[in-house]
């Protein structure tokens, strides 16, 4: 019954942010009709976040009391923003987008209690609960690597902070709040997309319709794979679907075709991201996109942007590099263009954008100052996209929003034979040359700009907008990618696709949305419902095929899965979780999406060397995670204890793990029995023993 009460209390948090966070966020996005309020507890979160954050650099430890102080701040804020502007409400708006915050909330909640496990090796739950607890128990910024101790994170950790300023807020253990934090952001998403859409059209079912283009379908793969299941036995293996009875094959629907569609990439579907349930900058970033969209939205709606807007522009695009680096970039640029499309005096224009790129990265400097960048962007040489897996991932709404370019454009309509001549040109060059999506993107290019800068209804130039971003976004993934260590596997696309097409994705979804309410009387519209049916095939098969089958009892415990099968481990887990401080444990080192390193992911307590893998992918330092390795190996198996003793130091090692995956991979020695003067056994159990320096 506890994660019951967990469940109403992280709610009544979270309405207590957003609430807390309206003065301002109805003040910066006062053109819209809703007043800002379907995105305040995005806003409430973020600023509260920031300030969590920032405040340790002025001396204070971050705890339950700096996240709580940090509450008082914005409520301060907030304060002189209601007493100087007031507080318009959309009452009516506001009940409805509450009634659909909850429902979201709640609905998924379900989903969630009938496959909670932290335990799914496959995605990357493991890293999250690494980080999230690792913050949990740090006392000041940048936390400490748990995979890699002595060293501070490499990576962008604002997403796991936001938790962990939840869990210290409601007191929710981590294994119950992991889930309620992942339905929670599906319904902050759901309320910001659901607000966008009241925005275009000023009618609210279509903030519904927007909801389901952006947070719901699915690409046309899922309608591929139901039509194997039903008819082509052929096909079988190349959708995992297993020998059976028509309902097994059917509620056993693999969530996997549909986002390794490209080879060598991977491309996750908003859905596929929010059912999996991993809580990675991915995830948390879509509900901060709709943010930023939303306040475009307002100041194209406006037709001015305000000072503080502006300097709220730049916190929240600042906010994207400590978040998802990848966002970055392209909300700076998405941002940069609004302000050129409100302000017409060329050098004003470029004073606010300087002045927003300015704040995005002072008001972060302390991140950046110990972030170490180690990618680099490289060119695309070969191997691009082609155009039959991109037209599967993003054909629904590309043949909406071509009809809308080219219903709209009378240009196009009257020189249509030369539109015609150009193309005849392209397609045979972008094939021969591997290009296969110029002949589709340059055209779109032109269209959308065109159509961006002389339009005069401030809701289609916003549409417009969206649609050349998601256009050069596709042109930039195909003409160049971030070297990582993906390379090395030959996925050297892996990150860029799965990134920057999510951004596209959430872009045009948006915009197809529109474009929806737009063709409703129109004959088109039956064609749109037809692949509408076609992409809504997988969002539905998945939820019904979820691993537990929802056969099990259902539960928000995270952990219940490894309590049971590992039972030992779990026990000595949690006699670690009762350590103060953040003492350095020696375990074996760790291969990704396996069972290891679990000391460091559940306890949040460093340790020499965790997940290798991702390591390198943070660090690309290949040689010290061979010493690293070398050394965890040796302080095992040495029976020299000077030898042992000198890693020892060198890590300000305190506790020494023991376990099954540590006899299994290396012989170790006796002398941590025979040094009983030096060891410490401190605690014991059929399978585990802790050894402590002393």
């Amino acid at each position: 019954m506890q994660w019951y009460i967990d469940v109403i209390i992280w709610w009544l948090v979270i309405e207590l942010i957003g609430l807390i966070a309206l003065p301002v966020t109805g003040y910066v996005c006062s053109a819209l009709p809703d007043k800002g309020y379907a995105v305040s507890k995005i806003m409430g979160l973020l600023l509260l976040t920031y300030f969590s954050w920032i405040i340790t650099y002025f001396g204070l430890d971050y705890s339950t009391f700096s996240v709580f102080f940090s509450l008082l701040l914005i409520t301060a804020i907030s304060l002189i923003f209601y007493k100087k502007f007031g507080m318009d409400i959309n009452r009516h708006f506001a009940i409805k987008t509450e009634l659909f915050f909850t429902a979201i909330f709640c609905v998924f909640l379900v989903i969630r209690s009938f496959s909670p496990d932290n335990y799914w090796e496959t995605g990357e739950k493991f890293m999250d609960n690494a980080f999230i607890n690792s913050i949990l128990r740090s006392s000041s910024f940048p936390p400490t690597d748990p995979w890699f101790s002595g060293i501070s994170m490499n990576y962008y950790y604002f997403g796991y902070l936001l938790v962990a300023d939840l869990i210290k807020l409601t007191g929710t253990l981590l294994p119950i709040g992991f889930n309620i934090a992942s339905a929670m952001f599906f319904a902050l998403s759901a309320s910001a997309v659901f607000g966008i859409g009241f925005g275009l059209t000023k009618k609210i079912k279509f903030g519904l319709v927007a909801f389901i283009f952006v947070l719901f379908l699915g690409n046309l793969v899922g309608f591929m794979q139901l039509l194997v299941i039903l008819f082509f036995p052929a096909y079988y293996g190349r959708f995992y679907v297993p020998n059976g009875d028509l309902l097994t094959r059917l509620t056993t629907f693999n969530q996997w075709p549909s986002v390794n569609i490209i080879p060598g990439g991977i491309f996750e579907i908003p859905y596929h991201v929010y059912l999996v349930g991993d809580l990675h900058p991915d995830m948390v970033s879509i509900s901060f996109q709709l943010l930023i969209l939303s306040i475009i939205l307002c100041v194209l709606t406006a037709r001015t942007i305000t000072l503080f807007q502006t300097i709220i522009f730049g916190l929240i695009a600042g906010f994207f590099y400590p978040l998802n680096t990848w966002d970055y970039p392209t909300y700076i640029a998405i941002i940069i263009a609004a302000v050129f499309l409100i302000i017409k005096n060329f050098k004003k224009a470029i004073l606010f954008s300087g002045l927003i790129l300015i704040l995005s990265y002072i008001l972060y400097l302390p991140y950046h100052l110990n972030y170490q960048k180690v990618h680099e962007i490289k060119v695309v040489a070969s191997g691009r996209t082609e155009l039959v897996n991109y037209l599967l991932i993003f054909g629904t709404f590309i043949f909406m929003i071509f009809y809308f370019l080219l219903n709209n454009n009378q240009s196009v309509r009257k020189n249509w034979l030369k539109w015609l001549v150009i193309l005849t040109v392209l397609t045979p060059i972008a094939f021969i040359f591997g290009f296969q999506l110029f002949v589709l993107l340059v055209p779109l290019v032109i269209l959308s700009y065109s159509k961006m800068v002389e339009e005069k209804i401030p809701e289609k130039q916003f549409i417009y907008l969206l649609v050349l971003m998601g256009t050069l976004l596709s042109l930039f993934v195909e003409m160049f990618y971030l070297k990582d260590n993906m390379d090395k596997l030959g996925y050297f696309r892996f990150n860029t696709i799965f990134k920057l097409y999510l951004q596209i994705w959430i872009m045009w979804g948006i915009a197809a949305s529109y474009i929806f309410y737009e063709l409703v009387n129109k004959k088109i519209i039956y064609v749109t419902c037809i692949l509408l049916i076609m992409a809504s095939i997988y969002p539905i098969f998945v939820t019904i095929s979820q691993p537990s089958g929802f056969n099990v009892a259902p539960s928000l415990d995270g952990e219940r899965t490894i309590e049971k099968e590992h039972p030992h481990d779990y026990q000595a887990i949690e006699w670690l979780r009762n350590t103060t401080g953040m003492p350095v444990v020696l375990q074996a080192a760790g291969f990704s999406y396996t069972w290891n390193s679990y000391v460091s992911i559940f306890t949040g307590l460093p340790t020499v060397l965790g997940w290798e893998w991702h390591e390198y992918q943070w660090r690309m330092n290949l040689e010290e995670i061979n010493i690293r390795r070398s050394d965890v190996e040796r302080a095992y198996t040495s029976s020299d204890y000077e030898d042992i003793k000198n890693i020892i130091n060198k890590y300000n090692i305190r506790y020494i793990y023991v376990g099954p995956v540590e006899r299994d991979r290396y012989k170790i020695t006796n002398v941590f029995e025979e040094q009983n003067e030096k060891f410490k056994l401190v605690f014991k159990n059929h399978e585990v023993k802790i050894y402590e320096v002393q």
